[in-house]
């Protein structure tokens, strides 16, 4: 009785292993607008100053669909005003470099929030899967929310960790993978 499944297994494995490879090219190039929007939830402590508790975004354009970020080391040749990140999706991943072009930052001395507004552009420079060509190019900003730790005197500090980040990122642009 195993026979006949041990053969059409066999049969199918043979099939997938003769059978080229569709270069991605070949399976179609897709290019246009795009708009990713999304949120992260940090939070820090002495011991892990920025732990990320939740992120997702959403990409609506040449690409659709819903994922989240990761927050990548900025390489020894970056500038001071460079982030890097990996938009992660179910089909691969999409390498973003954002430049900082401006960046305000307001602090309530009584409640120690602070808020923060940054206008970046960003390109798309490779990645995984689905996005291992992918390039693209786009504008947009990051408005977050944040709460400082006090130093021992009650006053809000700067140089201990946040103790909670909220950012809401959006941007548009184009896209070809």
């Amino acid at each position: 009785m195993l026979k006949p499944a041990l053969a059409t297994c066999t049969l199918v494995s043979t099939v997938a292993l003769l059978a080229p490879a569709v270069p991605a090219s070949a399976a179609g190039s897709h290019s246009g607008h795009e708009r990713i929007d999304g949120f992260l939830v940090v939070t820090g402590t002495a011991a892990n100053p920025r732990h990320l508790e939740r992120t997702g975004i959403m990409a609506r354009g040449a690409f659709t669909g819903f994922g989240h970020l990761i927050e990548v080391p900025n390489r020894p040749t970056d500038s001071d005003n460079v982030s890097r990140d990996d938009l992660v999706f179910p089909a691969g991943k999409m390498h973003l470099k954002n430049i900082n072009k401006s960046f305000q930052v307001r602090i309530d001395r009584h409640t120690c929030v602070v808020r923060v507004n940054i206008s970046q552009v960003g390109s798309v420079t490779g990645g995984t899967g689905r996005f291992a060509h992918a390039t693209g190019h786009t504008q947009g900003s990051v408005t977050g929310w944040a709460v400082a730790a006090r130093d021992k005197s009650g006053a809000c500090s700067m140089s201990k960790p946040l103790l909670l980040e909220v950012d809401v990122v959006s941007a548009t642009g184009t896209l070809t993978f």
